[in-house]
């Protein structure tokens, strides 16, 4: 038979002679949890760096958008088609259309955001089968700030997504764009700002 213990009661065993405080408890779970962060943090970004797509992490876009591009060009975002072929969902119907699978370059929803973006590069027809050539693609055929509107609009296609998915929520492509273009102002005026 297994005993687990609560943290609490881990640290009191652990000083029996005289039991923490709870300010002291906390105090350690705290630094533990944040070495560990640290440590995996810069880990991660030394792996992250290395790697071919390593420019993602220096694009001018919120931190979660980045980890998000690094996650869609190694294939490890939740969709129906990953879910479905870990053993986790039966179904997988793309949520916007509701026939094809859905994977990572399922997008015929995608095809009006991309029109509406202004990005001359022709990212909608892009060949390519593999995400992170499509990225790298972006990365070599625009400017800096382009591919960050690229990447941004990745991203709220994601975030739209599962505004459908989960809660049934519909967002048009014009709303897409709408918030692109309103991070890139805020992101703008902080610049202007600093």
């Amino acid at each position: 038979m297994e005993i687990q213990l609560t943290i609490t009661d881990y640290f009191h065993e652990l000083f029996q002679s005289s039991a923490p405080s709870d300010e002291d408890i906390e105090a350690v779970i705290g630094g533990m949890q944040a070495r560990v962060s640290d440590e995996t943090n810069e880990a991660l970004t030394q792996t992250f760096t290395k790697d071919e797509i390593g420019f993602v992490w220096t694009a001018d876009v919120p931190p979660k958008v980045r980890l998000f591009t690094w996650r869609a060009c190694r294939n490890l975002l939740p969709t129906s088609a990953n879910l479905r072929r870990q053993g986790a969902l039966a179904g997988g119907v793309y949520p916007w259309c509701g026939f094809e699978l859905e994977d990572l370059l399922h997008c015929p929803f995608t095809r009006l955001v991309w029109a509406l973006s202004n990005i001359p590069w022709d990212s909608t027809t892009c060949s390519h089968d593999d995400p992170e050539l499509w990225v790298r693609g972006l990365h070599n055929n625009l400017d800096r700030f382009l591919c960050s509107r690229a990447l941004l609009i990745c991203w709220f296609l994601w975030w739209a997504r599962n505004k459908l998915f989960f809660e049934n929520i519909k967002i048009s492509a014009t709303e897409i764009i709408d918030r692109v273009r309103g991070f890139e102002e805020s992101l703008l005026n902080k610049h202007q700002g600093a």
